[in-house]
């Protein structure tokens, strides 16, 4: 049986739900929404680069505060706080009640593996019904740098107690599918709508369309 290591923030949990946060703040939640997505990776991988850490709420918080300045809007700071309050709760995809509990009867191991603390990820499996799926969280926090840096790929296999080639991603993230793959893992691409496929990055080991897929994907890869 596998061991499967799922990435959250637009993987199981939808980034676009932050949308919600900020309805009736902005004219135009959707737009803002991806705007503050876009601007939180980069500042993750700006920051990783640099060599420094800042935690994900942080990260966060930076992202939304570019996402503003970039569309030329301002809150109030108690609004920035109420929209911030309420992303710690991201919604799920429809996909992932009915995928991970397919998988954990097929006798997988599963994790989530992620950006987010370790008490951000443990309040929304908690919030959301699927703690009991997991056998761990796993945050980039103990490493003190993002994804996609090789590290902490590494220190995901060692938190599951397998060798790093025996280690599933999955993730809809480009970014991590390539840094992962290039650490030595193998990956589950998801690609609920298309997304890039980088031509210097390796080909993911399995490119499904939803987590309902993955699991008889992954039957036949591991049979």
């Amino acid at each position: 049986m596998a061991a499967i290591a799922f990435d959250m923030y637009g993987t199981l949990a939808d980034p676009a739900s932050f949308a919600t946060a900020l309805d009736g703040c902005v004219d135009d939640p959707k737009h803002l929404a991806a705007a503050w997505r876009r601007q939180q990776l980069e500042i993750s991988w700006l920051l990783s680069v640099m060599k420094r850490y800042e935690s994900w709420p942080q990260v966060t918080r930076y992202g939304l505060e570019a996402a503003l300045q970039e569309n030329g809007i301002r809150l109030a700071h108690q609004q920035v706080e109420m929209v911030l309050e309420q992303t710690r709760y991201p919604a799920l995809f429809d996909d992932v009640p009915e995928a991970l509990t397919a998988l954990t009867n097929a006798g997988h191991e599963l994790a989530v593996f992620s950006n987010g603390t370790a008490d951000e990820l443990q309040t929304i499996v908690a919030e959301t019904g699927i703690a009991a799926y997991f056998s761990r969280v796993i945050t980039v926090d103990d490493v003190g740098v993002f994804k996609p840096a090789p590290a902490v790929y590494e220190h995901a296999a060692k938190e599951m107690r397998q060798s790093i080639g025996d280690v599933w991603l999955v993730s809809a993230n480009p970014f991590d599918a390539a840094g992962a793959k290039a650490a030595g893992m193998r990956v589950a691409k998801l690609e609920r709508t298309p997304t890039v496929r980088y031509d210097f990055a390796e080909t993911p080991d399995l490119i499904v369309v939803s987590l309902r897929e993955l699991v008889s994907a992954l039957a036949t890869v591991e049979s």
